[in-house]
């Protein structure tokens, strides 16, 4: 964890504030996963926290759970998607949208509900499809989430893929997106959506830039070209901790 990372005794409630207990339980099958001081309540020993932000059906994220000391906060605010997570508590489903402003916000269910978003729908999309639903859901900022993730916990990961809003969800962790290691996040380059403010539909550099300011550099990882025309999957490494780790003593 990054030593300029420092919290208060307790977090602030923006989330018990936002996010009925119903809606909890929804998430998480009947649990509140909440501790008493506000942090979130994982089995003890995990000690390391994958963030999945867009989770849906956590299909890029549930290999994780193979190493038994890896927690998952799964950040999705469509109900549906909610009922295939597996019921273990290492799995904390925060059942919100994540955007610059906290507050109830409008958001779209599409028919192809992969492809929902807080964006409108564009009339000239290729990649998203009708919205068929308009629903309520609570918003919150991504600072909001990581600050409930206890202080001792490492996070490894931070997937975003939030269709068209990815760069606002970075900028809305503050300071505390310093205490991730490795950022993977969408950059959507096909005008699928209505840009609706800063941090949506961003450009590649917007990208870039942002996460340079943060103390963040770009690697190449994997197919991550294989859908430039489309989209593309951008991997951001934290040289802070990058450098902690190598020049840390050999056990």
């Amino acid at each position: 964890m990054c030593g300029a990372c420092t919290q208060s005794s307790e977090p602030a409630p923006r989330l018990e504030t936002l996010i009925p207990a119903a809606l909890w339980k929804a998430a998480n099958h009947g649990r509140v996963p909440l501790e008493t001081d506000g942090y979130f309540r994982f089995p003890q020993k995990v000690a390391r926290v994958v963030v999945d932000v867009g989770a849906y059906k956590l299909k890029v994220t549930s290999k994780y759970l193979r190493e038994p000391d890896i927690g998952i906060v799964a950040v999705e605010p469509m109900r549906e998607p909610w009922a295939t997570w597996p019921n273990r508590p290492r799995i904390i489903g925060v059942p919100a949208a994540i955007d610059l402003e906290p507050g109830m916000l409008e958001f779209n269910v599409n028919a192809a509900d992969v492809t929902s978003s807080l964006l409108e729908t564009a009339a000239d999309a290729t990649l998203s499809s009708d919205t068929i639903e308009v629903r309520r859901v609570p918003g919150v900022t991504l600072e909001d989430v990581l600050a409930r993730i206890p202080p001792n916990m490492e996070i490894p990961l931070l997937k975003t893929d939030t269709q068209g809003t990815d760069l606002a969800v970075l900028m809305s962790a503050g300071e505390q997106l310093r205490r991730v290691h490795e950022v993977l996040t969408e950059i959507v380059f096909d005008p699928s959506y209505e840009p609706e403010g800063p941090g949506t539909m961003s450009t590649e550099q917007e990208f870039d830039d942002f996460m340079k300011s943060m103390g963040f550099r770009r690697v190449p990882k994997g197919n991550e070209e294989a859908y430039r025309r489309w989209f593309l999957n951008a991997t951001y490494v934290n040289d802070a901790i990058e450098t902690n780790r190598r020049d840390a003593p050999t056990p």
